[in-house]
């Protein structure tokens, strides 16, 4: 009994820990503080990542996948739209009305935090230029190390990721 008392409290603590250092101190790739103008806002039970007020630091999310050209483009202040309170833009239209169809498809995992880092119980910015498309999914990272790391084992990677970040969204 001692030791399942023991456990719980440790579980209570690695999740407080882990809060702490993801959202309290987020840290950028290389250990500087995350850039000015970078925040974190809690909106529907989700932590996201923004940059100057924005989702994606103002890039597109439906640019990064297939139907919207598979890569990173910035988006408009003309096309704009808010999400879970987290305002988006688009490069066009046509992106703003994909997006407006089906949010959920289009952003990316772990509110936009760097999924390796998450993956390693750490908080690091994700950065729109290193990404991935996996499963259907926009995974972002803090730069090329930790994209290339992840790729070595995506699959193990994702699991402590989502394992991880289902511990913060109990919290």
């Amino acid at each position: 009994m001692k030791e399942n008392s023991r456990a719980i409290h440790e579980s209570a603590f690695q999740r407080t820990v882990l809060k702490l250092v993801l959202f309290a101190g987020a840290l950028c790739l290389g250990g500087a503080a995350i850039p000015a103008g970078a925040e974190s806002l809690m909106a529907g039970g989700q932590q996201y990542c923004l940059t100057g007020g924005l989702g994606l630091d103002g890039y597109d999310p439906v640019a990064f996948f297939p139907d919207g050209g598979g890569r990173p483009v910035k988006g408009s202040p003309t096309f704009s739209f808010e999400f879970d309170g987290v305002p988006y833009r688009f490069a066009t239209q046509d992106d703003l009305d994909l997006f407006k169809e089906r949010p959920a498809r289009y952003l990316p995992q772990y509110g936009g935090w760097c999924s390796y880092s998450i993956a390693l119980r750490m908080g690091m910015k994700g950065k729109p230029e290193f990404f991935e498309i996996r499963g259907g999914k926009l995974y972002l990272f803090g730069g090329s190390s930790m994209q290339g790391m992840w790729l070595m084992d995506w699959q193990s990677f994702v699991q402590k990721a989502d394992a991880n970040w289902s511990v913060l969204a109990e919290n």
